[in-house]
């Protein structure tokens, strides 16, 4: 599936114009580190060897590590000052996986709820950051490319009047972003993705399914209604709502694979890119089996 990647994008994003042509892309994949921003320069750095300009929007936080890494020859980097520390994330991150291993769903739900505020701040730090959002203004972008999972590129493409695309790392059957890009989902043989359901429901799973789809739509509706009081308060289109900003993405782009995922139906601008991460396998090192010791 690696080899699908490169193809799709030669599709979304051929160049039509003359060698010299290029275009003007920028990124937001998180705030330069972690899963989620190497998905997004996977990308990147597809376009770069097509011929085109990537910049791409990270912290203060990683402003060190991305300007010596390995992109820091592909890419233009852009600053902007975090209100939020790295401490602050990593704590969240690994209270998460703690009370994950435990099965505790109390202490997930709160958990959760941090790292949504700590997102809220983040796309606050940008919003309010003006030396940004003016070289972000001048560059003229052609298009922007987001993270599903970082609402603000919903409101950085409004503010900057520049079309997006949105890619999600995680599965089609997530509630938020099955409405969000309008593919239908069906709880009757659709199970969330968070239920541990399978496609073989009885009537109860149904039901049960059902009520878990009503709780996270309700849960997702909360969580972008700050959101909508930050487009208020930045008077960036408030007469449109988060949820509808979002809506207004040109393309959705899931790293998933129809192996790994429940069959559904998919709209033509859900475009499926599983492997973009995956690399061909290094040889393995030869190992003397007679210097190991085996007792």
């Amino acid at each position: 599936m690696a080899s699908l990647s490169p193809v799709v994008l030669a599709l979304v994003f051929a160049n039509l114009c003359m060698p010299t042509c290029a275009y003007h892309f920028l990124i937001l994949g998180g705030d330069g580190g972690g899963s989620h921003y190497y998905d997004a320069t996977a990308i990147g750095k597809e376009l770069v060897y097509r011929g085109n300009n990537v910049t791409v929007l990270v912290s203060d936080m990683y402003a060190k590590s991305v300007s010596k890494g390995e992109d820091s020859q592909l890419f233009n980097f852009v600053i902007y000052k975090s209100l939020v520390t790295e401490d602050q994330f990593q704590n969240v991150l690994a209270n998460q996986v703690e009370t994950g291993m435990r099965g505790d769903m109390v202490s997930m739900i709160k958990n959760i709820a941090l790292a949504e505020i700590l997102f809220y701040k983040q796309c606050r730090s940008i919003l309010i950051d003006d030396p940004v959002i003016d070289l972000l203004h001048s560059e003229k972008f052609d298009l922007i490319i987001g993270d599903f999972w970082y609402i603000c590129v919903g409101l950085v493409a409004q503010l900057l009047e520049t079309p997006f695309a949105l890619l999600t790392p995680t599965a089609v059957s997530m509630s938020m972003q099955s409405q969000i890009n309008v593919c239908p989902t069906n709880p009757a043989y659709i199970p969330e993705l968070v239920s541990g359901l399978d496609t073989k429901l009885s009537f109860f799973g149904r039901v049960s399914n059902t009520l878990i789809l009503s709780l996270n739509s309700i849960a997702n509706r909360r969580m972008l209604h700050r959101y909508d009081q930050l487009k208020v308060d930045l008077n960036i289109k408030p007469q449109i709502s988060t949820y509808d900003a979002l809506s207004e993405a040109e393309l959705f782009f899931v790293n998933t694979n129809f192996v790994f995922d429940f069959p559904r139906p998919l709209m033509p601008h859900v475009v499926p890119v599983g492997g973009l991460t995956t690399k061909p396998s290094l040889p393995l090192k030869e190992v003397n089996i007679s210097k190991i010791n085996l007792t």
